[in-house]
């Protein structure tokens, strides 16, 4: 059996002077106890800007945060700690990193932190090779940390074969140089002080090296890391005492960013960039280079040009 309930509404019609019905006040809903809550970042200063942006933290809640960027949302009524975190070691908040603020239910809080930052450092850099040796083919097992660079190949025996030989650079701390900046550009600068008897035939190679430990006073042929391919090229060289420069921005910001290992380059010509031994190449391809062994000015060591953003 069903039963069909039905809600008798029975409204009270007697004055209430006559003892009649008193429901009370009326009830009027509310809204939560809530406010708007609008966070922003303003980062000045120089063109050194915190471009990786900050972290602002809210009552447990966080958000990566740019400049001029806008936070806002819904919270309840309080008192809350509003606080900034990541910001770059060359900006300052004049304000403090940490805040507290109201929020006030039906009302709008707003709060900014002001962000100003100080130039990193010079526009452009020379940063010096910290180890430059060389590797020869025809001495596998021996090292060459002292004397001019080099690269090419040359006739080892008159029955040939011809070996090649290579320079090796490290740049140890760039890191901490480049760290937190924008790298626009990086030129590798070396100084020729002899061209191939027979005139340059070759470009240049750059390559960069793999996993390996190695240092300047125990490099050799056999020893060296394993080389992961060509990040910069340049043409023959026509004439002494003009730099041969190489363009290395790709590597220079990749190791900024983490991306590639900072093991080192290797230098060599065109002839040897896919092998060591050529049974019969047209002529001796050698050129030299000045170092800090055989030289005085040491404006002309072999360096990385930085320039920045």
């Amino acid at each position: 059996m069903f039963w069909k309930h039905t809600a008798v509404v029975i409204a009270c019609t007697l004055p209430i002077a006559l003892g009649g019905c008193d429901d009370g006040p009326e009830y009027i809903p509310t809204e939560p106890a809530r406010g708007m809550v609008e966070l922003s970042v303003n980062i000045s200063g120089t063109t050194d800007l915190d471009r990786d942006g900050v972290v602002v933290r809210f009552a447990g809640r966080l958000k990566q945060m740019y400049a001029e960027d806008v936070w806002a949302f819904g919270w309840d009524q309080g008192d809350f700690t509003v606080a900034i975190e990541g910001v770059s070691a060359n900006c300052s908040v004049p304000g403090g990193t940490s805040q507290e603020v109201s929020v006030v239910a039906q009302q709008t809080t707003s709060f900014s932190f002001e962000v100003i930052c100080e130039p990193l450092g010079p526009a452009q850099i020379e940063f010096f090779a910290t180890t430059a040796n060389i590797v020869k083919i025809s001495d596998r097992d021996a090292n060459f940390e002292t004397g001019e660079l080099e690269v090419g190949c040359w006739e080892v025996a008159l029955a040939g074969p011809w070996g090649c030989v290579y320079s090796v650079f490290r740049f140890d701390g760039i890191e901490a140089v480049i760290a937190g900046r924008v790298v626009k550009s990086a030129t590798l600068v070396v100084y020729p002080t002899s061209l191939p008897p027979d005139g340059p035939q070759w470009g240049y190679e750059v390559m960069r090296y793999g996993e390996g430990d190695w240092d300047a006073q125990s490099l050799t042929y056999n020893t060296r890391p394993p080389r992961l391919g060509s990040i910069g090229s340049a043409p023959p060289m026509t004439a002494v005492g003009t730099p041969l420069e190489i363009d290395l921005t790709e590597l220079v910001q990749n190791w900024n960013r983490g991306i590639w290992l900072r093991n080192g380059i290797q230098l060599i010509d065109g002839l040897t960039l896919n092998g060591d031994l050529y049974p019969d190449p047209p002529s001796d391809n050698r050129h030299n280079f000045e170092s800090d062994d055989a030289y005085t000015d040491h404006s002309h060591c072999p360096h990385l040009l930085i320039e920045f953003e």
